[in-house]
């Protein structure tokens, strides 16, 4: 356990333990002897070990394996915003109903098949990985749910649009699947005439299809 712990990170859970051929009541063992501590049902923590960067995003997907990081906390994930959001943002497929967690607060988004699988990018985090859409498939869904995400993400794309390397395939690609494509390159005029961004070598005449 103490290997598994040094390769893959202090985040364990009891699936893992399992995989990598060990007897899972040695998780209880552990926390009897103070040496783990338990997060929720089936994610532990080595104690000792404080928390690391997403750790917390990383916790709920070890739960919900299937969800992904989207909207506000993907935004954040990104550096596209300073607002941390007080609950993670986790999206998961219409079809699927995830468990209740004890902790952190969560917001669950139910998406489409379609939406779901699109723009998902795997990060490594401490010997796992998380699962978090692309900045503009979060983009995207942000216009999407402009009714509570609108101000995030003005923010959100103009912090986009100040940074050298865009994908704006990509970016128009997400907007067409959210059905917003139009809505967004009006935005995008409005934004290179207010603040004058031009990303790389892109010319004023240059937009979004």
């Amino acid at each position: 356990l103490e290997e598994l712990i040094a390769r893959e990170g202090v985040l364990l859970t009891r699936r893992r333990v399992e995989e990598a051929g060990l007897d899972p009541y040695i998780l209880t063992r552990w926390l009897r002897r103070g040496r783990l501590e338990r997060l929720q049902r089936g994610v532990y923590r080595a104690v000792g070990a404080g928390p690391g960067l997403h750790e917390v995003q990383l916790e709920v997907q070890l739960r919900i394996p299937y969800g992904v990081i989207c909207l506000a906390s993907a935004l954040a994930f990104h550096g596209l915003t300073k607002y941390i959001p007080d609950a993670v943002h986790i999206a998961v497929p219409r079809d699927r109903k995830p468990p209740r967690l004890e902790n952190p607060p969560l917001e669950v988004f139910f998406f489409s098949p379609k939406t779901y699988d699109f723009g998902i990018e795997a990060y490594p985090i401490g010997g796992q990985e998380l699962r978090v859409y692309s900045p503009e498939k979060t983009l995207a869904d942000m216009l999407c749910f402009k009714s509570h995400f609108y101000s995030l993400f003005l923010e959100g794309l103009s912090n986009y649009f100040s940074r050298p390397n865009l994908d704006l395939p990509k970016l128009n690609q997400a907007a067409k699947l959210r059905r917003v494509a139009g809505e967004l390159s009006t935005l995008t005029e409005a934004l290179y005439s207010l603040l004058q961004v031009y990303p790389g070598n892109q010319t004023k005449e240059d937009r979004l299809d």
